[in-house]
C-alpha cells in the first residue's frame, strides 16, 4: 500500500475516533462516555507531567552551565536527561541494514556507506522519530570503524530489523518508526 494510501487512511481512523468521542459525551451517563472521561483526565495529567520533567531538566542543565559545569559534566547530564526520557541517540546508521533513510536524512556524497553529520533521535516508548538525523554517503573505506565517533566515544547504535539491540528495533516498514 503506498504512503499516500495508508496516510489517509490513518486521517479516516483518527476522524472516526474522534465522532465515537463526541457521540459518547452527548451520553454523559453511559460507561463509555465515564471511560473517555477518565482517559482525558489522565491525558491532561500526563501532558502536566510531561512538561514538569522537561522543565526540571532545563532548570538543571541551566543549573550546570551557571556553575561553569565542565564539557565531561555536562555530556554525563546530558546522557542522564536523555535516559530519563527515554529518548535514543542513534548515530549508526551502518546498523540500520539499508534502512538509514528511515531515520536520517541523506545529503550528498558518494559512496556505500554512510557518515553521520547529525544523529537522529528516537523516542524509546512511542517508538517514533523524536528528529531525524543527518548522514552524508561515503566510500566504505573512508568511514571511521563502525561504532566509533569523533571524540573516540562508543557509538549508540540501532539494531538491525526484528533484532532488539540497546533496547530498540527498526520496523522496516517504510514508516518513520522505531519500534520493540
Amino acid at each position: 500500500m503506498s504512503r499516500r494510501l495508508e496516510r489517509r487512511l490513518d486521517a479516516i481512523e483518527e476522524l472516526l475516533e474522534q465522532f465515537k468521542i463526541v457521540l459518547m459525551l452527548r451520553e454523559p451517563m453511559t460507561g463509555a462516555a465515564a471511560d473517555a472521561y477518565e482517559g482525558l483526565r489522565k491525558q491532561v495529567v500526563a501532558g502536566f507531567e510531561a512538561r514538569n520533567a522537561r522543565l526540571v531538566g532545563l532548570a538543571r542543565l541551566d543549573a550546570e552551565v551557571q556553575r561553569g559545569a565542565s564539557m565531561k559534566e555536562m555530556t554525563l547530564l546530558l546522557r542522564d536527561l536523555l535516559a530519563e526520557a527515554a529518548l535514543i541517540r542513534v548515530d549508526d546508521p551502518a546498523r540500520l541494514d539499508g534502512q538509514a533513510d528511515l531515520l536520517f536524512n541523506i545529503v550528498g556524497g558518494k559512496g556505500d556507506g554512510l557518515e553521520v553529520i547529525e544523529p537522529a533521535y528516537v523516542d524509546a516508548q512511542t517508538h517514533r522519530t523524536v528528529r531525524m538525523g543527518t548522514a552524508r554517503a561515503v566510500r566504505v573505506s573512508d568511514q571511521q570503524p563502525v561504532g566509533e565517533v569523533a571524540d573516540g566515544e562508543t557509538a549508540v547504535g540501532v539494531a538491525q530489523p526484528g533484532v532488539v539491540d540497546q533496547g530498540v528495533t527498526v520496523q522496516g516498514d517504510g514508516e518513520r518508526e522505531v519500534g520493540m
